[in-house]
Formats: structure tokens, C-alpha cells, sequence
């Protein structure tokens, strides 16, 4: 991640993917995993994560309900 709008953009990315429960459960999977290499990758040390994280809260409680173990696994 390079700025903190970086972060932003793809956190917004990441919540409207996971938050559409039609998309493909492959496209949600490879949400989660972005999510995870924003964080391995530093992203949690600009301010926009924690102020965007809190939007991600519906949308993955959403994806753990999904009946799906490869999702609920990532």
C-alpha cells in the first residue's frame, strides 16, 4: 500500500464484493485474501484501515454465514 487512499479504495472494493452475496463465492474468496494482504502489507498502519474497517463489518459476518468452506476457511 502506498497512501492511505490506497487503502481506502481497496477496503471499498473489498466491503461492496463481500457485501453482494450473488457474486461468484471465488470473487468473495479473492476479497478476503486482499483483505489479508492489506494487512501483511502494512495497510493497517494508515488511519483510513481502522476508519474503513468498520464498514466491512456486515459484509463479513455475511461471507462467514455463507455455507461455503472455502470462504468460511479464508
Amino acid at each position: 500500500m502506498s497512501s492511505g487512499k490506497d487503502v481506502e479504495n481497496q477496503l471499498s472494493t473489498i466491503r461492496d464484493t463481500l457485501a453482494d452475496t450473488n457474486n461468484d463465492w471465488e470473487k468473495r474468496v479473492e476479497a478476503l485474501k486482499r483483505l489479508r494482504s492489506i494487512v501483511t502489507g502494512g495497510g493497517d498502519q494508515y488511519d483510513e484501515f481502522f476508519r474503513n474497517l468498520r464498514q466491512l463489518d456486515l459484509p463479513l459476518v455475511a461471507t462467514v454465514k455463507d455455507l461455503r468452506s472455502q470462504i468460511v476457511r479464508e
